[in-house]
């Protein structure tokens, strides 16, 4: 399949997914985080899926590597939400934007002193619930979260010889290899890096980049079909058939 039909067709699919999901018109329950936090996730993965396939179509392939790393990031958190004690997961997902803002507060004082904060009618509640999370940068309060995450016993799957299915190629494979897009590590440089004599000028060597194109489209599809599988199937939805089959279809394209 040549490039641009390939990114239409992935384009195309998330926009049919997107209708799909508007069109069923799902009421998230006011008092249930499970259903406001996983339906933001939900929507987060699709927009970022379009945004993937925006730099492929640019030219721009490491960039969209990178970004798929995003997805890989929201299937691990969807995943672990929905796998078991679904609500109580889901309200420290939700309530953890509180850590964020006294973390905020914090900074403001240290950097602004002078700044006058406005005040905020929950404040006093939220600085309370922040109380509940140790570590400023993990929800879950495990050490190693996102490790923890992608390597919990699936509740739902499992795999041939009848294990509980774990993300650990997903992990240790997808999620290390994207992470270095994201950072400015030397690896993520390679095509950056100058060769030649002469002046140097900004450039990518856009031959050796190549190879992710087809990686970052396809970690789009792989990631955002199973963020959906997650989410629809902790909220009673079913994914409909036709839906799933465009996906498969497209991945085996690949």
């Amino acid at each position: 399949m040549d490039e641009q039909p390939r990114v239409e067709g992935v384009l195309a699919l998330i926009d049919k997914t997107i209708k799909f999901v508007n069109n069923i018109e799902v009421y998230p329950r006011i008092n249930a985080s499970l259903d406001i936090a996983v339906l933001a996730l939900l929507s987060k993965s699709l927009i970022v899926g379009k945004s993937v396939c925006a730099l492929v179509k640019e030219g721009f392939y490491e960039e969209a590597f990178g970004l798929t790393r995003t997805i890989v990031d929201l299937y691990f958190t969807v995943r672990y939400i929905t796998n078991r004690d679904f609500e109580d997961r889901a309200r420290k997902f939700a309530y953890f934007f509180a850590k964020d803002h006294e973390g905020w507060l914090r900074i403001v004082n240290k950097h602004y002193p002078a700044a006058r904060i406005p005040e905020h009618p929950q404040r006093e509640e939220m600085l309370e619930e922040a109380k509940n999370y140790k570590n400023p940068h993990k929800w879950t309060g495990l050490p190693d979260q996102i490790r923890h995450m992608a390597m919990e016993d699936d509740a739902d799957e499992s795999d041939q010889k009848g294990n509980p299915l774990r993300c650990e190629f997903d992990y240790e494979v997808i999620y290390k290899w994207t992470s270095h897009y994201v950072h400015p590590t030397v690896v993520a440089l390679d095509t950056h890096a100058s060769d030649r004599p002469g002046p140097f000028v900004v450039h990518a060597r856009s031959q050796d980049g190549q190879r992710f194109k087809d990686m970052a489209m396809f970690n789009v599809v792989i990631y955002v079909n199973h963020v959906l599988i997650c989410a629809l199937r902790c909220l009673g939805i079913k994914f409909p058939d036709h839906l799933s089959n465009e996906f498969d279809a497209l991945r085996k394209s690949f």
